[in-house]
């Protein structure tokens, strides 16, 4: 079993912060380099304790899916997903949220374990922990973006989409 900490100092109150990192639409925006989708379970707006989403993306050249719970629900402080069916044998993802004097301390502890015994092992060693530490620091500067501006007001969130392209990259929608 692999374990990732991660922690992300985001100058915002806790409850946004919560609540941006429980949207799917977030989460599908800071996933666009594995052309993430959300294909069954709630696949907009914000998730809630017992909710699912089956999400679809192409990770290593692979399509893969995975279905996640929120199996854990404590606003504004906690939440916790939890991995119900995919290509790895256990992921599980914790995520806490503290005030401080500068708004809130993120920290993520992510739990995953890949399939095949010894060969899994290397996996995880030498791929699977460094590329979802990537894609955990790429989702959390998107929700410290996001969380940071004024972006994160329901008009904007109503608007479905946290980014629009703009030449080669990305710049937050408005």
């Amino acid at each position: 079993m692999q374990t990732i900490l991660l922690e992300t100092r985001i100058a915002a109150p806790a409850l946004r912060v919560f609540f941006l990192s429980l949207s799917v639409d977030l989460h599908l925006a800071s996933a666009k380099q594995t052309e993430e989708h959300a294909v069954a379970g709630i696949t907009r707006g914000l998730m809630k304790l017992d909710d699912e989403v089956t999400w679809q993306g192409r990770h290593f050249g692979v399509l893969l899916k995975q279905t996640s719970r929120i199996t854990k629900y404590e606003p504004p402080y906690c939440f916790e997903d939890t991995m119900t069916k995919g290509g790895l044998k256990a992921f599980r993802h914790l995520h806490y949220f503290n005030e401080v004097a500068t708004g809130t301390l993120m920290r993520d502890e992510l739990f995953f374990r890949a399939p095949l015994g010894v060969l899994g092992i290397l996996a995880e060693h030498l791929l699977l922990n460094r590329y979802l530490t990537k894609f955990l620091q790429t989702r959390n500067a998107m929700i410290q973006q996001v969380a940071e501006s004024d972006h994160w007001k329901p008009r904007n969130v109503a608007k479905g989409m946290f980014l629009k392209k703009k030449d080669h990259g990305h710049r937050l929608w408005s």
